[in-house]
């Protein structure tokens, strides 16, 4: 799996149990239309878990993802508008 080189996507701050959030920091959030974009989450592995609930979170270029199914590891974030890749983080989920 390999990173592309644009900086759009940053995953902001730690996954607790108590939150079970992905927050994410999208550069330049309001030049995209929210249900456009989507969020596709890939395990070391290659499993792939697909969310299209991007929240808002009143911060500004800031969006959450619930992780509530998602075990403890290493993952790979990727941020789609409609189905182009437009970068991809790596973060891990602790229990």
């Amino acid at each position: 799996y390999s990173a592309t080189e644009s900086n759009i996507l940053k995953v902001v701050g730690t996954i607790t149990d108590a939150e079970n959030l992905l927050k994410l920091q999208i550069e330049n959030l309001n030049s995209f239309k929210l249900e456009d974009l989507s969020v596709q989450i890939t395990s070391l592995n290659g499993q792939v878990f697909t969310h299209q609930d991007l929240a808002p979170t009143g911060e500004a270029d800031i969006v959450t993802v619930p992780l509530i199914e998602l075990p403890a590891g290493i993952y790979f974030v990727s941020l789609f508008s409609k189905s182009v890749l437009l970068d991809t983080e790596k973060f891990i989920m602790m229990k």
